[in-house]
């Protein structure tokens, strides 16, 4: 993807929610070293399904206690399409909002907004990694700075 003139490529891992095995067991542990290396944390959730909303509280708390501060969050509510919402829009912008989460909803059936809601995460979560200064720790080095001696001298 073209991000104002960058080239971006994007790497996504699904864990598909894994609901039979809630994140707080330690069966985890690639997710958990997956989230510290992200750079944006996408959670979709069934707007039709009071549950799996309500499953969301555990993958925030989950997440919160493993990305670092300048993870971009998402969440998106999925299945516009149907019928029987059990939550509002006002209620689902609300609950982004506390755990500071962007909001968006789709319909992946209809490929509604899809590509859009792609793009923009896509977009934010370059921008801001672009942004961070590096850690004062790293430094780079060219040749000429690296000793070849051996160890230890």
């Amino acid at each position: 993807m073209n991000v104002d003139g960058d080239i971006v490529k994007v790497k996504l891992y699904d864990t598909a929610g894994e609901e039979t095995t809630l994140p707080t067991q330690t069966t985890f542990s690639i997710e958990k070293s997956l989230y510290k290396q992200s750079n944006g944390i996408i959670l979709i959730f069934d707007i039709t399904k009071r549950e799996s909303f309500d499953k969301l509280e555990a993958w925030i708390k989950d997440i919160e206690d493993k990305v670092e501060e300048h993870t971009i969050k998402t969440l998106i509510g999925n299945k516009i399409d149907l019928e029987g919402r059990t939550a509002t829009i006002d209620e689902m912008n609300e609950f982004a909002k506390k755990h500071s989460f962007d909001y968006y909803e789709t319909s992946a059936k209809e490929n509604k907004d899809v590509n859009t809601i792609f793009s923009d995460i896509i977009k934010k979560t370059y921008l801001k990694v672009k942004s961070l200064k590096p850690r004062e720790s790293f430094q780079l080095m060219n040749k000429s700075q690296i000793k070849t001696a051996g160890c230890c001298t």
